[in-house]
């Protein structure tokens, strides 16, 4: 799930994750958010929208009338602009914010999909409804089934395909810290 990188109120970053699929951009800055029926109100506003293309999700931000927007420093002319992990988001004279796609290491039920999928720590099948890890970073799915002794996502301090940490508590492997 995509989120923002804000800072609180301690000047501290933390990740806002981006619920539904609307984001507000106002000259106050980035909120939570509908679209409005009001035509005219929507014009004041600036938007991160969710978007549906070739059935991935994409985020782009739009500014609204009178509300200067710049992504990595740049000002969106066009209005319009597809964001990309860790793309920086100004809006008008407010602090920026960061847009990031990472996402963290969870258990889930895994769902199958067409082809079988088999662990590479154990090199069993995954069966559907079985809990699973799906690394974050390539993507491979591993058992973490404790009920029957398959931990195979914390079995190691890493994915048994790359570099990912497989704490479940490690957090975030990128933040905008010292930029």
């Amino acid at each position: 799930m995509a989120h923002l990188w804000v800072k609180d109120s301690k000047e501290e970053w933390v990740a806002m994750t981006l619920k539904g699929d609307v984001m507000t951009l106002t000259k106050d800055g980035v909120y939570p958010a509908s679209i409005s029926q009001d035509e005219s109100a929507m014009q004041d506003h600036g938007f991160i929208l969710a978007c549906q293309h070739s059935g991935e999700k994409i985020w782009i931000v739009m500014a609204g009338r009178g509300i200067p927007v710049w992504v990595n420093g740049r000002f969106i002319q066009a209005g319009i602009h597809i964001l990309q992990d860790r793309d920086e988001v100004r809006v008008h004279h407010q602090p920026s914010v960061f847009f990031s796609t990472e996402q963290l290491a969870r258990v889930v039920p895994y769902t199958p999909g067409a082809s079988p999928v088999f662990c590479p720590r154990c090199k069993q099948p995954l069966v559907g409804g079985t809990p699973g890890v799906q690394c974050p970073q390539c993507g491979v799915w591993e058992h973490q089934d404790e009920a029957h002794d398959l931990g195979c996502w914390m079995y190691s301090e890493t994915c048994a395909m790359c570099d990912q940490l497989t704490d479940l508590h490690s957090g975030f492997r990128w933040t905008p810290e010292g930029l």
